[in-house]
C-alpha cells in the first residue's frame, strides 16, 4: 500500500521544519476558505484548500495546522485514499517533527484546537464515503493510523490529548461490516459448491420387472375414526417463544444502538452538550449508565481542566459546576467524579479567595496613597503600592516585558478572577 511520504521529507537541510506559515499567502487564502465553513452565502473550495495545505507542507512549513486542513480536504477530494494519506502525512510531521513544528510546542492550545478540527469535519465527510470489500486494507491502515496518533499525542498531553475516537469508531464499524459480509459470501459460495455436487452425481435407471399386482377382492372394514393428534398447543408455545427471543434480541440490538449513539456525542461535545444529556442520561437503565461510564466523566475532566485559564470557560463556571455535580449523582460510587468535584470546588474557593486577597490590597493600598504627604520616604511607599492598587495594569506590564507563556498564563488568570468576581455579582443580582 503507498501512501504518501512528503510530510516527512525535510523542507531544507537548514530548516528542515521550514518558516512560521502564518506570513505566507497561500496560508491566509486557506483560512480565508476554511472560515467559509461558517457562512451560508460562500462555498469553500477544497480544492484549492487541498493544493495550498499540501503545497505548504512539501515546501514551506511542517504545520500541525495545515496537516489538519490536508486531511480534510483530501478526503473530500481523492476519498477514503486521500482520507487515509491525510492521517499518515499528520502522524509523520506528530512523530517527527514534533519539537520543532508549527504552532511552537508551548501553543498547545493551538495545536489540541487543530487535531478537534479535524475529528469535528473528517467524521462529517467520514460518514458519507462509500466503501466496498475491497477497501478492507485501506480502512485498516487509517484505524491503525488514528491509534498511532492518539498514541503519540498521549505522549505529550496525557489526559488532556485530543481523541480521534469518532474516526476511529467509524473505522471499527467498517471493518466489521466488511468481515461480515465476506463471512455471508463465504456460506453463500459453500452452499453453492454443495447444490453443484448434488446436481452432478449420476443417477442410475430403475427397471421394474415384476410382475404386475392383481387385483385383491376388496373388503370392506369399518373403521373408527382415530382422533387426530392435536398440535395447537406445540405450535402456540412455539410462537410465544419465538416472540420472547425476539424481543430478547432487540432488546440487545436497541441497547447496543443506544450506547454507540451516546459514545458518539460523548466524544465530541462540548460542556453544553454534556449539560444537555445529562437528563437523559439519569433515565437510562444502570447497564447503560456503567457502559458509558468512563466516556463521559473523561470527557467532562478534559473540557473542566484548566479552566481558571480560559476566559469563556470562566463565564462558563456555572454549567462546569453543574455538570460536574450530576455527575458525581449519577456515579456516587467513582472516584475520578468525586476527584473532579473537589478539585474544582476547591479551584472556585480559591479564586474567591484571590479576589479578596486583591481588594485588600487595594484597600490598603488606598490608605496609603490618601495619607500620602511630600515626604520622600511616604512618597517611595506609594509608589511600592502602585501594583497593588492596579495589580492587573502591573502583571501586563511585567508580562509584557517577560513575553513568556508562564507570565502571560498568570495575567490571564488574574483577568479571569475579576471577571469570575464579575459573574458571581450577576448571580446575586
Amino acid at each position: 500500500m503507498n501512501l504518501p511520504d512528503f510530510a516527512r521529507r525535510p523542507i531544507s537541510q537548514n530548516l528542515p521544519c521550514g518558516v512560521n506559515p502564518n506570513a505566507l499567502d497561500d496560508f491566509s487564502e486557506i483560512k480565508r476558505q476554511v472560515n467559509k465553513l461558517n457562512t451560508v452565502t460562500s462555498k469553500i473550495s477544497w480544492k484549492i484548500v487541498h493544493s495550498l495545505s499540501k503545497n505548504i507542507l512539501l515546501n514551506e512549513s511542517k504545520d500541525i495546522r495545515c496537516a489538519c486542513y490536508y486531511t480534510v480536504s483530501a478526503t473530500h477530494v481523492d476519498g477514503l485514499k486521500g482520507f487515509v494519506g491525510g492521517l499518515q502525512a499528520l502522524f509523520d510531521i506528530c512523530l517527527i517533527y514534533w519539537y520543532s513544528a508549527y504552532p511552537e510546542e508551548s501553543k498547545s492550545t493551538a495545536r489540541i484546537g487543530s487535531i478537534e478540527w479535524l475529528t469535528e469535519h473528517a467524521v462529517r465527510k467520514q460518514k458519507t464515503l462509500k466503501i466496498s470489500p475491497s477497501d478492507l486494507p485501506l480502512i485498516e491502515e487509517g484505524h491503525k493510523l488514528t491509534l498511532k496518533i492518539e498514541e503519540e499525542l498521549r505522549s505529550h498531553y496525557g489526559t488532556k490529548s485530543p481523541s480521534l475516537g469518532g474516526i476511529r469508531r467509524i473505522f471499527s464499524q467498517w471493518i466489521e461490516e466488511i468481515q461480515i459480509q465476506e463471512e455471508k459470501e463465504k456460506k453463500r459460495e459453500e452452499s453453492k459448491d454443495k447444490k453443484s455436487k448434488n446436481t452432478a452425481e449420476p443417477k442410475g435407471i430403475n427397471v421394474n420387472l415384476s410382475m404386475p399386482a392383481m387385483k385383491a377382492p376388496v373388503t370392506k372394514v369399518e373403521t373408527t375414526n382415530k382422533p387426530e393428534n392435536n398440535s395447537k398447543p406445540l405450535l402456540i408455545i412455539l410462537i410465544v417463544l419465538g416472540f420472547f427471543l425476539c424481543m430478547l434480541f432487540a432488546n440487545f440490538f436497541y441497547s447496543d444502538n443506544q450506547k454507540r449513539t451516546l459514545r458518539e456525542q460523548i466524544e465530541t461535545a462540548n460542556i453544553d452538550d454534556i449539560v444537555a444529556l445529562l437528563p437523559e442520561l439519569e433515565r437510562k437503565e444502570d447497564p447503560i449508565k456503567q457502559s458509558i461510564k468512563s466516556d463521559i466523566i473523561k470527557r467532562t475532566q478534559w473540557l473542566v481542566s484548566g479552566w481558571e485559564l480560559d476566559p469563556i470557560r470562566v463565564n462558563q463556571l456555572p454549567t462546569l459546576t453543574f455538570a460536574v455535580d450530576t455527575l458525581k449523582t449519577i456515579y456516587p460510587d467513582s472516584a475520578a467524579a468525586k476527584s473532579m468535584q473537589e478539585k474544582l470546588t476547591s479551584q472556585t474557593i480559591e479564586f474567591d479567595n484571590a479576589y479578596k486577597g486583591i481588594n485588600r490590597q487595594f484597600l490598603k493600598s488606598r490608605t496609603v496613597f490618601a495619607n500620602a504627604k511630600s515626604q520622600e520616604k511616604s512618597i517611595i511607599k506609594a509608589y511600592d503600592y502602585s501594583n497593588s492598587l492596579f495589580p492587573l495594569l502591573g502583571r501586563i506590564e511585567y508580562a509584557e516585558k517577560k513575553m513568556t507563556s508562564a507570565e502571560i498564563d498568570k495575567t490571564q488568570r488574574l483577568l479571569n478572577i475579576y471577571q469570575h468576581k464579575i459573574n458571581t455579582l450577576k448571580e446575586e443580582l
